[in-house]
């Protein structure tokens, strides 16, 4: 599994969704509401506990609760499926590794301040602005195999992200 990490407006579900025609992406499931109703990157669990979703599907490999929210992803959504992508923070990351996944972390790095203008329109300045100090501590040091600068084009970053998986 592929693991692209990076803060919140760093381009990691925008290179996910681009990188979803050649590869399995895999879609974290969750209990938070959907943003918008064309939201991509998500299964959205609505009505049940993590309890209760982990009686029904098992083999969890990767689990966080986060701002009052479930998040997981199991082995189904990648087993036998070739190289799988997943957008994940870098504790859900560390938690796959202990699974038993062979992980290649790529960090997407991107500056607080771009961060910000990138997500103030989407989400809101309120919003971007909390993101970013609540990212602050997550990314100052995150362990990867990969550092790939996102300040650039989309195509750039996804042109960089490639290489990598096509090198492996």
């Amino acid at each position: 599994i592929y693991c692209l990490v990076g803060r919140s407006g760093s381009g990691k579900t925008t290179v996910a969704k681009a990188l979803e025609k050649d590869y399995n992406v895999i879609q974290s499931y969750t209990t938070r509401k959907p943003r918008d109703a064309d939201e991509w990157g998500h299964t959205f669990v609505s009505e049940m506990t993590y309890d209760e979703f982990i009686r029904a599907v098992h083999d969890v490999i990767a689990y966080n609760y986060f701002d009052g929210n479930h998040y997981f992803a199991t082995k189904q959504q990648y087993e036998g499926k070739g190289k799988s992508i997943y957008v994940i923070d870098p504790f859900g990351a560390e938690q796959l590794k202990k699974a038993g996944v062979r992980v290649v972390i790529i960090f997407l790095y991107v500056s607080a301040s771009e961060a910000y203008c990138r997500m103030a329109g989407e989400r809101g300045q309120g919003k971007a602005l909390e993101r970013v100090e609540h990212d602050k501590n997550i990314f100052s040091a995150v362990n990867c195999d990969y550092a790939v600068d996102a300040e650039g084009t989309k195509a750039e970053v996804l042109a960089r992200v490639k290489r990598i998986i096509e090198r492996d």
